[in-house]
This record gives C-alpha cells, structure tokens and sequence, in this order.
C-alpha cells in the first residue's frame, strides 16, 4: 500500500540539505605577512573550511592582480571580495615581538572592513598539535559570529525599502568598527590598535605579495647557488685476463673546487603561478683546484691538471598544488662539457704519461624531483640524466684507445636548508659515470705488447662531487 507519509522524513531532509547547501557561506583567505613557511595560511584555511567554502590565497591573488589592486586598504580588499564572491576575509600578519611571537588575525566583511581581531600570543615559532586545534576553533567561532550577523544585516536590508538599505549598511560598519574600538579585552579577540592600523596602510600590500612570492622556493624566478665542492675522478680499464701491461688508469683524491649555478624563469617574476611560469633556463660551472698528476715512470715530477665541468640549458619547472611544502618536479634538456687534462710540457724528455686526457660533450636529458620534508625550510632533491655522448677527446684517438660505444649517466641528491627566506644552505652530492666498449683498432687497446690481440675491453670514468653551497632565492 502506499503511503505518502512515509516519504515525508526523506522529503524534509533533502529541503534541510538544500538549504544547508544554498547558506553555504565564502571565505576569502589572504595571504599571511610574515609566514614563510605556509603554516599559519594552512591554518586560516583549515578554521574557514569547517564550514564554509574558501577561497584560497592562490585565487584571492589572482583575481587582484587581475583588478590591478596590490595594497591592503579596505576598499581595496572589499574590491576583491566582490569579485570573488567572498562573504568574509581572514587577513592574517605573523611577527615576532619581544620574547614571543604574535599571530594577528583580522576578520573583515565583505566591504573589506576589519570587524573582528583575534591575537594568538605564543613562545615558539611554531604551534604544536593542540595549540594549532584551539587557534583554528577561536577563529571559526569568531568567523561564525561574523557571518551570521551577516545574514541577520541581510535579513534587516530585505525588510527596509531598497533606498534605505545603503545608508543602513553604511551605518551598522560605522557602528560595528566603533565597537571594536571600544572594547577593552575580551581574551584574544581585541580590538584593532594603531599597531595593526599602520599594517594596514596601502604600501603593505605590496610587500606582502612580493614576500610570498619570495618564500614559494619550488616557484623562484631566480636561484642563484654558490660555493664550495669536492671533486674525485677514478679512471679504470678492463683488460684480457692476465695482461701484463695493462693500463693502470687513474685514482684520484679529493680536490677542493668552486661551484656556480643560475636558474632562471622569467615569466615567474611577474606570475609565480601562471602556466608559463615554469619556463626557464640554467647554468652550472665547475672548476678544480691544486689539481696535480704523477706519472709512475716520473714519480718525481707533478704535473699540473686540469678539471672542470659545465652545462647550459632549458628547463621546464611543475608545482603541485597550493602549498610551498607540497613537492615540485622538473624536466629539460641541456648541453656539457666535462674535461680533464694533463700538462705534459715537462715530459718532452721522459717517457710519456699512459693516461689519456677527456674532453666530453654530451646532450643532457634529465629529470629532477623536490620534496619537502613536510615544510618549505627542509627539502630532499633527487636528479637523474643520461648523457648522449658526442664526443670524448683525446681518449678514441687512433694513438690512445680508439673508436668504441659510449654510455653515460649522472645523479644527484641535494638537501635545501632554509636559513632566511631568500637563503638556503644546499648540500649536494653528485656521481658522473661514462663508459667505453672499445672495438680495438686503437693503438692502445690492441697494440699494448706488440700483437694484434685486442688488449684493452672497456674503461669506466668516473667522477664525483660533494659541495656545500649557499643559495639565493628570489
């Protein structure tokens, strides 16, 4: 039998639902002067999201820069909250002061107006589990108490003829910032004094977008790295069993070096975020010092060496996500040169070095990944290339070893160490590796004793590098 009753439940709450969804309230989220490590952003979000929907600093942003409105004036911040559709603005400031630290945030309405301050007064830079969870319940209940009396001032507009209702509006903001003003202390919810005022003059606006573009690290339009290294190269050759006069090859030690590197993503200064943005090229020079070679027939003599590495290329740089601590990856390609030489201006009268110098070029493609370890001030960098050799010097000469089939590949791993938001630390570690297949119609690799029999199979050459750098960011 059918019976219409039973459909009522159902009925009632799915109009309960669709009302719940048609007050679903917008919150804009801005960016948070003085986080460089995104935390204090997350957690505007997290407090906005529980029940209302956000917009995100990512899309407040774009659609400023979109207006062409860069500072944090009231109209200014109305402005964007129109476009958006925003019915509230958590705008947040973080700073030390004194001992501690303080977390400022300001609840504004739609118009842009801030309505309600709440301070977090903390000792650490950072808030641990629980102190996170009772800030993001003091904002959304604070939030809560804004919008409702939003939609109570709503309420009150509809019941007023429509050439009142601005004048009305106009008067409850007047009314609403005079009564922050005039309320002494209630907890951490305080009213807005001249401190946070000067915050909110036109010129921080500005500085504050250019701040956050500067701590988003995996969307930097510049990088400039600098500094120290170790390098080591290891040269060995595999012969025919119980060859005698197998080459010895090259064992070397540690020598100090100098490192440079440039990134550099042009589209990235004026738009962090847009799709062209990961555009870029680079460069790296590598150069050894205090470098010496002995030959075993003039163990008496050091023979000045030289080694040293460079790379140009483009690249094309990937964010995932919103967040600074979320991971990036990159892909290019670029040209190298990778040389080792030996002055033998000093062996004219002594029997000759058996070592033969490199000089590689090779296209360089390559993938690199970026992961930070839950925060933007630690991140683990992990690079891989392969090496498409297209030359290798004085090695395949007909008088050295000859023509043979040549592989290569490179890796790297990297720590990145916030110091400042422009400075890193950087500590890297790389490995090189190129191999000969030699065919034998060299001399070297077949002619070593005097007989036809191919001597010499294969060598491996390879090189590593160990550097602690600084790194500018911008």
């Amino acid at each position: 039998m059918f019976r219409p009753w039973t459909f009522i439940p159902l009925a009632l709450g799915l109009a309960l639902a669709t009302a719940a969804t048609a007050q679903a309230d917008v919150v804009g989220v801005m960016s948070v002067a003085g986080d460089s490590s995104g935390d204090y952003e997350t957690i505007l979000e997290e407090a906005a999201r529980a029940n209302n929907d956000v917009i995100d600093s990512t899309a407040w942003n774009r659609a400023a820069d979109k207006r062409g409105v860069g500072s944090s004036s009231d109209r200014d911040i109305g402005e964007v909250a129109r476009v958006v559709g925003a019915d509230a603005v958590l705008d947040g400031r973080f700073r030390r002061e004194g001992d501690g630290y303080v977390f400022r945030i300001r609840i504004r309405d739609r118009g842009g107006v801030a309505v309600r301050t709440v301070i977090v007064e903390q000792v650490a830079p950072r808030l641990g589990p629980r102190g996170r969870r009772a800030v993001i319940a003091k904002i959304n209940a604070e939030l809560g108490d804004v919008l409702r009396g939003r939609r109570h001032d709503d309420d009150d507009d509809r019941a007023v003829p429509a050439d009142d209702r601005d004048a009305a509006v106009d008067d409850r903001r007047r009314d609403r910032r005079d009564d922050v003003e005039d309320e002494p202390d209630l907890g951490q919810r305080r009213a807005t004094d001249d401190e946070a005022q000067d915050e909110d003059d036109d010129a921080d606006r500005p500085r504050r977008r250019r701040a956050v573009a500067a701590r988003e690290i995996r969307r930097a339009a510049i990088v400039f790295e600098s500094g120290v290294m170790a390098l080591n190269r290891t040269l060995t050759f595999s012969s025919r069993p119980n060859f005698m006069n197998a080459p010895k090859g090259y064992k070397g030690t540690f020598v100090p070096a100098a490192r440079l590197s440039v990134e550099l993503y042009p589209l990235a200064f004026a738009s962090p975020h847009g799709a062209a943005s990961g555009l870029g090229l680079y460069g790296t020079y590598e150069q050894a010092f205090l470098l010496t070679t002995r030959s075993d027939k003039s163990p008496d003599l050091k023979l000045a060496t030289a080694q040293s590495h460079w790379e140009v290329g483009a690249r094309f740089r990937y964010a995932f996500g919103d967040r600074p601590s979320y991971p990036s990856i990159t892909v290019g390609v670029g040209y190298s040169r990778r040389a080792f030489t030996v002055d033998r201006t000093a062996l004219v009268d002594r029997p000759p070095l058996d070592l033969p110098d490199v000089d590689y070029r090779a296209i360089e493609p390559g993938l690199q990944v970026r992961i930070p370890a839950g925060t933007e001030r630690l991140a683990f960098g992990f690079a891989g290339q392969a090496l498409l050799v297209r030359t290798t010097g004085p090695i395949q000469s007909m008088e050295e070893y000859g023509s043979a089939a040549v592989t290569g590949i490179a890796g790297g791993v990297s720590v990145d160490a916030v110091i400042t938001p422009r400075v890193l630390l950087r500590l890297r570690a790389d490995v090189t590796q190129v191999g000969f297949d030699f065919t034998g119609n060299g001399a070297q690799s077949s002619l070593r004793d005097g007989s036809p029999e191919q001597d010499v199979g294969g060598a491996i050459d390879r090189w590593l590098g160990a550097a602690a750098n600084l790194a500018i960011v911008y």
